[in-house]
């Protein structure tokens, strides 16, 4: 979701990845669908065959999750569950209306103790989201466990995973992956800025180099968006690494329409350039929205790749 720049600053301690913060593979939604698995039908089987009490949870200080079943099983005690399509390209999708649908009636303050005192809409998006990261855990061969909440807010992922969450007014959407195979991702999806929103975007979060290319685009409401929207992933992908808060204009995005995919690292002129690592990504067209992936590899395949130049597309 796009925020003010001012907000963002206010909030420059929050740890990534945070629940109300979905790589290979592009195309619509509506393209995805073709094949689609409804990880509902599996999650249903999942709650015949197990049991609460075989659960592996996870407890710290914000949610103490061991006194929970995963929010999956919390809901199957009490409605259906919504549709959520899990993609070719290991992303988790639910829309939010989808959501709401599945949940009318449901008692989401009784069901996310966590989040005590929101917003309607809060519990729902926090609950499409949840959702979306159980889901993505178990299809990527993991097993349906709670995902406990820091106090910050940030999801706290089963040992041996790493994972992050995005959602705003439409989409609900994550991904999972072994620790074994990245050591960070950062997922985010946002709706094509256009009119004042569009020009706030450009004027305050975007380099020199990326405004020139935004307004050489024939579609530069859209790579604004993907721009802005790749920093957001970057941000969550490298947090666990450098642990600071990492202002938009440190960074810059270089995008390949074409492959659809992105380079994301430090501006050139930054002063601490050296010290964010320069990674590579891919969007989608969620049209109006765009989804964006930003990936850190694992420790020893970052150092071995990091003197490797990659050309520029400006």
């Amino acid at each position: 979701m796009i925020v003010d720049p001012a907000i963002r600053a206010r909030d420059a301690t929050r740890p990534a990845n945070a629940s109300d913060d979905p790589s290979a593979g592009a195309g619509s939604l509506a393209h995805g669908m073709a094949g689609r698995v409804l990880v509902a039908d599996s999650l249903a089987h999942a709650r015949a065959t197990a049991h609460v009490g075989r659960l592996r949870v996870r407890g710290e200080a914000g949610f103490d999750a061991s006194a929970h079943a995963s929010l999956t099983r919390r809901i199957l005690g009490c409605a259906r569950l919504p549709a959520m399509t899990a993609r070719p390209d290991g992303f988790v999708v639910a829309e939010l209306s989808a959501v709401a649908d599945a949940l009318r009636g449901v008692d989401l303050a009784g069901l996310l103790p966590e989040l005590a005192g929101c917003a309607p809409r809060r519990l729902l998006s926090f609950a499409a989201g949840r959702l979306c990261a159980e889901a993505a855990l178990l299809a990527a061969g993991g097993e349906l466990e709670a995902i406990g909440r820091d106090a910050a807010g940030a999801p706290i992922w089963p040992d041996g995973w790493v994972g992050s969450i995005s959602h705003d007014e439409r989409y609900a959407v994550a991904r999972v992956h072994r620790r074994a195979t990245l050591a960070g991702v950062g997922v985010d999806v946002e709706k094509t800025v256009e009119g004042e929103a569009f020009d706030a975007l450009v004027a305050t979060c975007l380099t020199a180099a990326e405004r020139r290319r935004v307004a050489a685009s024939a579609h530069p409401g859209r790579a604004a968006t993907i721009a802005f929207s790749a920093k957001e992933a970057y941000y969550k992908a490298v947090h666990p690494q450098v642990r600071r808060f990492v202002d938009f204009l440190e960074v810059e995005v270089e995008i390949d329409d074409e492959a659809r995919t992105l380079r994301v690292g430090a501006a050139p002129m930054h002063r601490d350039a050296s010290a964010l690592p320069r990674l590579l990504g891919r969007y989608h067209d969620l049209d109006p929205h765009v989804l964006t992936v930003v990936e850190l590899p694992p420790v020893e395949t970052h150092q071995r790749s990091a003197a490797r130049q990659l050309p520029s597309l400006s």
